[in-house]
């Protein structure tokens, strides 16, 4: 690489190496820290990064697969994490202030 990167690292390969962290990271231990808002923009956006970089690697993508694998992946990865993982965001107080973990479904 003669652009002053890292030797033999390919950038699609960064990208789709660091979203998929950031995606399994707010997956697994931030979606119920987190406000519900942010956790589906953070996994969204990261599915988003993997199927461009994706999209990067390969050789003759046109438009069309640029437009439908972008949002597919976003709505595919949101609606993956929400029905194997649980709710986004922290769970439900209950009237007398404690947390239920029977809301967590």
């Amino acid at each position: 690489m003669e652009n002053g990167g890292i030797v033999g690292v390919e950038p699609w390969a960064v990208v789709i190496v660091v979203a998929a962290a950031v995606l399994v990271l707010t997956s697994l231990f931030l979606r119920t820290r987190l406000p519900a808002a942010l956790v589906l923009l953070l996994v969204s956006g990261s599915a988003v990064a993997v199927a461009a970089g994706g999209l990067l690697a390969q050789q003759g993508v046109t438009f069309a697969d640029w437009a439908v694998a972008l949002p597919v992946a976003a709505a595919a990865a949101a609606g993956h994490v929400r029905l194997l993982l649980g709710r986004f965001g922290p769970p439900p107080a209950d009237v007398s202030g404690t947390v239920s973990p029977a809301n967590d479904v």
